[in-house]
């Protein structure tokens, strides 16, 4: 996927993102952890919760600091915040 999203374009869009498993691109930030797979992502929009398999992180260590691109699916359910199923996490180089 060549175009990069933001938090608040995936939010504005999750239904038909949700609808298409339209592979998204993000760049940000991992700020924190919340459960097992789940943190909290941010770019300069907003934030937005990820899920991401222990085997499909870096085995680079990074921070809240370091910038990564995220490529994933939007996981939209009525009841539920927006989330990406993270395919591929990446480093910004």
């Amino acid at each position: 996927t060549a175009k990069f999203y933001t938090v608040k374009e995936i939010k504005d869009k999750a239904t038909r993102l949700d609808r298409s498993d339209e592979l998204v691109k993000v760049k940000g930030y991992i700020i924190k952890q919340i459960n097992k797979d789940t943190y909290e992502f941010k770019d300069n929009t907003g934030t937005i919760l990820v899920d991401i398999d222990k085997k499909k992180l870096p085995t680079r260590l990074f921070d809240d600091k370091t910038e990564l691109i995220l490529i994933g699916e939007v996981d939209y359910d009525l009841l539920e915040p927006v989330e990406i199923e993270v395919e591929e996490v990446l480093f910004v180089n």
